[in-house]
Formats: C-alpha cells, structure tokens, sequence
C-alpha cells in the first residue's frame, strides 16, 4: 500500500473517532441531563401528590362521622350518641 493510502485511512479514522467522541461529549451530556431533569419532575409531581393527599386526610379527619355512616358506630358512643372520634390534635370532630 501507497503512504497516500495510509495517510488517507489513517486520517479517516481519526475523523470517525473525533466525530463519534464529540458527538458523545455534547449529546451524551444532553441525554444525561434530561434523564436527571425528567426523574426529578416526577419525583415533584409525586411529592405534590403526596401532599395534596396528605392535606385531603387531615380535612376528612376533622369531618363528622355522618359523612360515613357505614362507619359512624365506631365513632359514636351509644350513651349519648355524641362523636368519640378525635382528630390527631384531640380536638373533638365537628
């Protein structure tokens, strides 16, 4: 084989693998930051979720037992039929 022919090869080669590696540096890192900026979205919604469940369990807490009445006799003493059930705060329920 010629030196022009592997030069040529030679040169050609090392254009592949600059081409390849910088293709690698700039969308590799682009990749890479979009996987970490969708986990995070989600792990956000799912926070916000949680949150707002969180918040909707403390409102239902603090309800009277007639919003469930399938429920309502483990709540109300026969006695008086007065709400026993209260909320995490020992605030009676309303």
């Amino acid at each position: 084989m010629s030196a022009v022919k592997t030069h040529l090869i030679d040169t050609a080669a090392m254009g592949v693998v600059r081409l390849a590696t910088v293709l690698l540096l700039v969308y590799g890192t682009q990749f890479a930051w979009e996987v970490a900026h969708a986990a995070y979205d989600d792990h956000m919604q799912l926070l916000t979720e949680a949150r707002q469940k969180d918040d909707y369990i403390k409102t239902l807490e603090g309800k009277t037992c007639s919003t469930c009445p399938a429920l309502s006799y483990l709540f109300h003493t026969s006695a008086s039929n007065t709400c026993a059930y209260t909320r995490y705060d020992q605030q009676p329920c309303n």
